[in-house]
C-alpha cells in the first residue's frame, strides 16, 4: 500500500503545490485518461474550500491518498461550517425513490441550483462516496483500473445508492 498526505491552507497553496502533485499520482495509477476521479477530487477539494470556517483563502485541508493494488482511497478533510449530512442524505434517496427523478441525469436535475452540485458530480466519478455525519471529512473510492462504465451512469437511480454517511468510522 502506498500513502500520500498533504496539508495546505488556502486555495492558492493548493493549485501550486498540491494540484501537480495530485495530478501526477492519479495519472500514473488509474487508467482514467479523461481525469473524472480527479476532477471528483478536486470537486472535493474546492468544497472543503468554500465551505470552510476560514475561507477559502485560508482554509487548512488535509488530502490523505491511499492506494492499494485494487483501489484509490482520497480522504479530504476540514473544518467546514456545519451541514446535516443526514438530512442531505435522505433528500437523495427520496429524490431516487421517486420514479419521476430516479431516471434523470444529475445533471438535468440539479441545472436549475449550484446546490449539492459537487456531490453528484463526485458520484459519477467515484464508485463510493462516504461523507462523514459531520460533513468534516469526505472519502472518494475507486477501483484500479478506473472502471469506465461508472463515469457514464449519470442516472440518479445509479448514483444514491453510492452514497455513505459515516459516524465514527460505521455506516449509518
Amino acid at each position: 500500500m502506498k500513502y500520500y498526505s498533504y496539508t495546505f491552507c488556502g486555495a492558492k497553496e493548493y493549485d501550486v503545490n498540491v494540484f501537480p502533485l495530485l495530478d501526477a499520482i492519479f495519472m500514473e495509477t488509474l487508467a482514467d485518461p479523461e481525469g473524472h476521479y480527479f476532477i471528483a477530487v478536486d470537486e472535493a477539494v474546492t468544497n472543503a474550500l468554500h465551505y470552510g470556517k476560514q475561507g477559502a483563502d485560508a482554509e487548512k485541508v488535509v488530502v490523505e491518498v491511499r492506494l492499494t493494488e485494487s483501489d484509490i482511497t482520497t480522504v479530504v478533510l476540514s473544518d467546514s461550517r456545519p451541514f446535516d449530512v443526514l438530512l442531505f442524505r435522505d433528500k437523495m434517496r427520496r429524490i431516487a425513490e421517486n420514479p419521476q427523478l430516479a431516471e434523470m441525469p444529475w445533471g438535468e436535475y440539479t441545472s436549475c441550483t449550484q446546490r449539492s452540485r459537487g456531490y453528484w458530480l463526485m458520484l459519477q466519478a467515484c464508485e463510493y462516496l462516504y461523507l462523514d455525519v459531520s460533513g468534516k471529512r469526505v472519502s472518494l473510492v475507486q477501483r484500479i483500473p478506473c472502471l469506465s462504465d461508472y463515469v457514464s451512469r449519470d442516472k440518479i437511480k445509479h448514483l444514491v445508492p453510492r452514497f455513505f454517511v459515516e459516524k465514527g468510522g460505521v455506516i449509518v
